[in-house]
């Protein structure tokens, strides 16, 4: 079982560096380098959700946008359940949706500027 970094804050910059890696294109990636993805960026999922939390607690609780980040919030707890699948294609797959989830939550707490 992988250990995972864990990360006190997780800065737009290393996040950003890490879902661009993730998010590359070219040959498939290896298995062991979409496992260190996966790790990567389940860290620093955790790291941003108790930040995008309050951000979407903040927000008026009528709101459509508050419904659909509260809703968004929701999925991305059921998405760190799973793990990466078998096979190169589901691992890559789930690594890719990792990494599409740190961006949003880098929006949602305002670290995307």
């Amino acid at each position: 079982m992988t250990t995972l970094p864990k990360f006190e804050t997780a800065t737009p910059r290393l996040t950003s560096a890490v879902i661009d890696e993730a998010m590359a294109g070219g040959p498939p990636k290896r298995i062991e380098d979409l496992e260190r993805f996966n790790a990567e960026l389940r860290a620093h999922i955790e790291a941003l959700l108790p930040q995008a939390e309050r951000s979407v607690d903040a927000l008026w609780r009528g709101d459509v946008v508050w419904s659909r980040r509260r809703t968004d919030l929701d999925a991305i707890k059921r998405l760190l359940e799973n793990d990466l699948g078998n096979g190169l294609q589901s691992a890559t797959h789930h690594v890719q949706s990792l990494a599409r989830v740190c961006r949003r939550l880098l929006s949602y707490t305002g670290g995307d500027q």
